[in-house]
C-alpha cells in the first residue's frame, strides 16, 4: 500500500483531525513526576543512587567500589541540580559528621571536593559556620590533595559569602604558611586563588591584613613561574593564572591601604616594594616581544590596569625599566587600548624632561613623535597635566641616532639600573647586611656595577646601596681598579650604570666577555676537581673500589674457564654412569631372555603332552571293595572243597584287581608326564584283569 493512499486513522494523524500524539504541555504535574521517576531535576541522575552512596556514611567500609560510587557522585556535582538536591538531602551536614568519623584521606578529600562543588553552584542555600569551621579543620594534614581540596572550599565559601569571618588570623597564618613553604603548584595556585577571592570587597577583615600576605603571595609566584630571568615566562596557563592571581592580591592590598590610611602598612609595602616592580618590570619585559604579545588578551589587560593602580598608591616615581617596554608595547598596538594608553601618560607624569628625552633617543625620531602625539592626544582625556613642547623641542634638535646604536641600546634596556625613587627610610639591618657582603673577600673584586645589580634584586633601595657602599668602602676600591692611563673614547656599544651619588661606573663589552669566560673556566675547573674527587675518593668509598676494563675481563675469563671445567667434570661422571647402566641392562636382559626360554620350553613340553594323551574324565570317588562277581565264585570254591582259604582268595582278588600300590620310583617322579603313565597303566592292568576273572567265572 502507498503511504500516500494508507487509512488516515491508521496514519495517526489527517490533515483535519488532531493529532493522536501526546504533547507534553497536556499532561499534569503527577504525570510528568511519574514519567520522570526518579531523576534529578532535569538531569538523567538517580536519586535512589545518591542515597544509596551516602546510606554508607553510617558504617563505613571503605574499599574500591564505594571509592568509585563517590567518584561518580563528585562528577555529578557539576550539575546544578543536583547541588540543590544535596542541599534539600542536608549534604552539608551528613559530610561534616562523617569527617568527624573517619580519617581516609580519599574519602575526606572527596566529601570535601564535593562540598566545594555545590557550593559553586550558585545555590540560594549557604553552609552554617559550625560546618565551615569542621572542614578547615582538616588544614591541619600534610596531604596535599586534601589541602587543594580545602582551599578550593575557602574560594567557594568567600564566592558564595559577603563577608569571610571565618578566616581568622590561625587559618590566614596556614594559608601563608603553604604559600611559603609548599613546592606542589597545583596547591599554591589554588592558594594564591582562595587568598585573591578572600580579600576581594573588602571581605576579608582589615586587622587581618600583614605584609606576610603581599609577601608570601610573591613567594608563590616565584616558585611557580622561576625567580631566576631565564626561567621566566608566560607561556602557560599555570603561570598566567599565578600571576593574575598575584597581581589581584596586590590590587586588593593596596585597596585596604586606600581605605584604612594605614600610614604604617602603607610604608612597609613600599619599603619592599622593589621587589614587587622588578616582577613587574620582568613582566613589561616578556609582553614587549611580539610573539609573546600577540593575541592581546584580556588578562594583559587586566596587568596593566594593576600596574597603574599599584605605582600610583606605592607613589613610584618614573622609571626607564618601566617606561622602555611598555612604550615599546605602546608604539605597536597600544593605541588601542585605553588602560595602556593611561599608564603610558602616567609615566610620562612622574618623569622629568630630561629623562623621558633620554630614554626617547633610544627609539627613532618618527617614533619618538608618535608616541608624544598619542600622549598629547590622550592627556586630557585621563586628567594628567603634560607639558609636552620641551620634549618635543628637544626631540627636533636631537641628533639622528644610527639603527645599530638604537639595537644597542634596546637591547641593554633590560639591565639599566632603575632611577632614584622617592626617598624612603633606611633599613639598618640591610644595610648592615649589605657591608657584609660587599667587603666579603670573594666578592671584593667583582665590579662594583655588578655588586649594585646584585644589591637592588635583594629589594635594597639606591640609598641604601650608596650608604653600604660608602661604609665598606667600595667606591675608593673601585677607584683603585680603575686608575689607568688616558685611554681613548668608549666605543658605542658600552653599558654605563649611572649612580647619583658616586658618577659613572662603566663596563665595556669587551671587559664584560672576559669576565664571562674568566667565571666559565673558573666553574670548570672547580667542576673538574670536584667530580676528580668524587671518583677517586668518594664513590670507592661509598660504592667500592670500581674495576677497571681489563681486571673485569679477567675476571670474565677465569669465571669462564672454571664453567667449562665444571660443566666437563660432569659430563665425564655423566658418562660414567650411562655405561654402568648400559652394563647392568646388557646382563640382566640376558638373564631374561633364559628365564623366558625355559619358561617356553616348560609350556611347550605341557601343551604337547596334553595333546598325544587325552585327559581321563573325572569319576566319583568309590571306596574300594570286592565285586559280586567275586564274592559268588568265592563261595562256588568254597562249596567245590578247594583247599583254598578265604586269605588265598583274598590275596588272589586283590592281585587281580589291580588295586596294588604304584612302584615308590612312581611316587617320587618329579615329572607329570610319568605319574599320568603309571595311571593309565594301573587302570589297564585291572581291566584286564577283571576281564580274566569273569570269563574263569563263565567257564565255572
Amino acid at each position: 500500500m502507498d503511504a500516500g493512499s494508507g487509512d488516515p486513522e491508521e496514519a495517526g494523524a489527517t490533515d483535519d483531525g488532531p493529532s493522536n500524539n501526546i504533547s507534553a504541555n497536556d499532561l499534569d504535574e503527577e504525570t510528568h513526576a511519574k514519567l520522570r521517576g526518579d531523576a534529578i531535576g532535569d538531569t538523567l541522575y538517580s536519586q535512589t543512587f545518591v542515597l544509596k552512596t551516602l546510606l554508607q556514611f553510617s558504617d563505613l567500609q571503605w574499599n574500591e567500589e564505594v571509592e568509585e560510587d563517590l567518584c561518580f557522585l563528585w562528577d555529578m556535582t557539576v550539575e546544578k541540580d543536583v547541588c540543590k538536591y544535596l542541599f534539600e538531602i542536608s549534604f552539608p551536614s551528613l559530610a561534616c559528621d562523617a569527617l568527624q568519623k573517619y580519617t581516609e584521606n580519599r574519602f575526606v578529600e572527596i566529601v570535601i571536593g564535593i562540598l566545594a562543588n555545590i557550593l559553586c553552584g550558585d545555590c540560594e542555600k549557604s553552609i552554617t559556620n559550625e560546618e565551615i569551621n569542621i572542614v578547615l579543620k582538616e588544614l591541619e594534614t600534610d596531604d596535599h590533595l586534601v589541602l587543594i581540596q580545602v582551599v578550593r572550599f575557602i574560594t567557594a565559601s568567600a564566592h558564595m559569602l559577603d563577608s569571610v569571618s571565618f578566616v581568622t588570623s590561625e587559618v590566614l597564618g596556614k594559608l601563608t604558611f603553604i604559600l611559603y613553604n609548599s613546592t606542589n603548584s597545583d596547591l599554591l595556585l589554588k592558594t594564591l586563588e582562595a587568598l585573591a577571592k578572600t580579600t576581594t570587597d573588602f571581605k576579608l577583615d582589615e586587622m587581618l591584613i600583614g605584609i606576610d600576605v603581599f609577601k608570601s603571595s610573591l613567594a608563590a609566584y616565584k616558585s611557580i613561574v622561576g625567580e631566576l630571568d631565564d626561567e621566566f615566562g608566560l607561556d602557560s596557563k599555570e603561570k598566567q593564572q599565578a600571576c593574575k592571581y598575584m597581581l589581584e592580591i596586590s590590587t586588593n592590598f593596596c585597596a585596604y591601604i586606600n581605605r584604612s590610611n594605614n600610614s604604617e602598612l602603607a610604608s612597609v609595602f613600599r619599603n619592599c616594594s622593589n621587589i614587587f616592580v622588578n616582577e613587574i618590570i620582568r613582566i613589561l619585559n616578556y609582553y614587549s616581544h611580539e610573539e609573546n604579545l600577540l593575541p592581546i588578551t584580556d588578562e594583559f589587560i587586566f596587568y596593566i590596569s594593576v600596574l597603574r593602580f599599584v605605582l600610583e598608591t606605592l607613589h613610584v616615581n618614573y622609571m626607564s625599566d618601566i617606561f622602555l617596554p611598555l612604550t615599546k608595547i605602546l608604539r605597536k598596538w597600544g593605541e588601542l587600548y585605553d588602560t595602556m594608553v593611561e599608564l603610558e601618560c602616567f609615566m610620562f607624569y612622574r618623569g622629568t624632561p630630561e629623562v623621558l628625552s633620554k630614554d626617547l633617543k633610544r627609539f627613532s625620531r618618527s617614533k619618538s613623535k608618535r608616541i608624544l602625539d598619542v600622549v598629547g592626544e590622550s592627556k586630557h582625556k585621563f586628567g594628567f597635566d603634560l607639558d609636552l613642547q620641551v620634549l618635543l623641542d628637544k626631540l627636533k634638535s636631537s641628533k639622528p641616532i644610527k639603527r645599530e646604536a638604537q639595537e644597542s641600546i634596546m637591547a641593554s634596556a633590560a639591565v639599566d639600573i632603575p632611577q632614584p625613587q622617592e626617598e624612603v627610610s633606611v633599613r639598618d639591618e640591610m644595610v648592615e647586611t649589605a657591608i657584609k657582603f660587599l667587603e666579603n673577600p670573594s666578592v671584593r673584586n667583582t665590579p662594583l656595577a655588578q655588586k649594585q645589580k646584585f644589591l637592588q634584586r635583594k629589594g635594597l633601595s639606591d640609598k641604601e646601596i650608596q650608604i653600604a657602599c660608602e661604609r665598606s668602602g667600595a667606591y675608593a676600591h673601585h677607584d683603585q681598579q680603575t686608575r689607568l692611563p688616558p685611554s681613548p673614547p668608549p666605543p658605542a656599544n658600552l653599558i654605563t650604570s649611572y649612580n647619583p651619588h658616586h658618577g659613572l661606573v662603566q663596563l665595556s663589552f669587551f671587559d664584560r666577555v672576559r669576565e664571562i669566560v674568566h667565571n666559565i673556566a673558573i666553574f670548570s675547573i672547580v667542576a673538574y676537581v670536584i667530580h676528580r674527587f668524587y671518583q677517586k675518593y668518594i664513590a670507592p668509598f661509598l660504592f667500592g673500589k670500581k674495576k677497571s676494563v681489563e681486571e673485569t675481563i679477567q675476571g670474565m675469563d677465569k669465571d669462564m674457564k672454571s664453567s667449562i671445567t665444571e660443566i666437563k667434570e660432569e659430563l665425564r661422571s655423566v658418562k660414567v654412569e650411562v655405561d654402568k647402566l648400559n652394563q647392568s641392562s646388557d646382563k640382566d636382559t640376558t638373564r631374561q631372555l633364559v628365564e623366558l626360554k625355559s619358561e617356553v620350553a616348560t609350556v611347550k613340553g605341557l601343551l604337547l603332552g596334553r595333546k598325544q594323551f587325552p585327559s581321563v574324565a573325572n569319576s566319583p570317588v568309590v571306596p574300594p571293595s570286592i565285586p559280586a562277581w567275586q564274592m559268588s565264585s568265592v563261595g562256588l570254591t568254597e562249596h567245590d572243597g578247594d583247599g583254598e582259604t578265604k586269605e588265598d582268595l583274598l590275596e588272589d582278588v586283590t592281585s587281580g584287581s589291580g588295586s596294588s600300590e604304584p612302584d615308590p620310583a612312581m611316587k617320587t617322579s618329579e615329572s607329570s608326564l610319568e605319574i599320568i603313565y603309571s595311571s593309565k597303566d594301573c587302570d589297564s592292568e585291572s581291566c584286564h584283569s577283571k576281564k580274566s576273572h569273569k570269563e574263569e567265572a563263565d567257564k565255572d
